[in-house]
């Protein structure tokens, strides 16, 4: 009998102690798994933001590229047109002084011809 108390006074100390510890061990294991899905799930969206981020990059890089080709040609054309404007308005400056010369020189010859009619 007193082998059978030392027994049931053992169990009745380890006993807590095993549960105690399994219940430690399981909630550590399940919070695990937990913080790892909470994780996952949280990054998984950082991921998927990163990864759109660097397609969209990626793409108006190659915009760019493209449009500077064609900002510099346009750079060229709106350089063209405003010489050929220049030399448009240089000779309607030129014409405009020579209908101006001509209006201040003959002013006798226009009253007499309008006289004339």
């Amino acid at each position: 009998m007193h082998d059978l108390n030392l027994v049931y006074q053992e169990a009745r100390w380890w006993l807590p102690m095993v549960s105690i510890g399994t219940i430690i061990w399981k909630t550590k294991n399940a919070l695990t798994v937990y913080a790892d899905r909470l994780l996952q799930n949280h990054l998984s969206h950082i991921q998927t933001a990163v990864m759109n981020t660097e397609v969209e990059t990626k793409r108006t890089n190659s915009l760019l590229e493209d449009n500077t080709g064609k900002l510099e040609m346009l750079q060229n054309t709106v350089s063209d047109h405003n010489e050929k404007q220049m030399q448009v308005w240089a000779t309607v400056a030129n014409t405009l002084a020579v209908l101006e010369d001509r209006t201040h020189r003959t002013p006798k010859v226009r009253a007499a011809h309008a006289k004339k009619h």
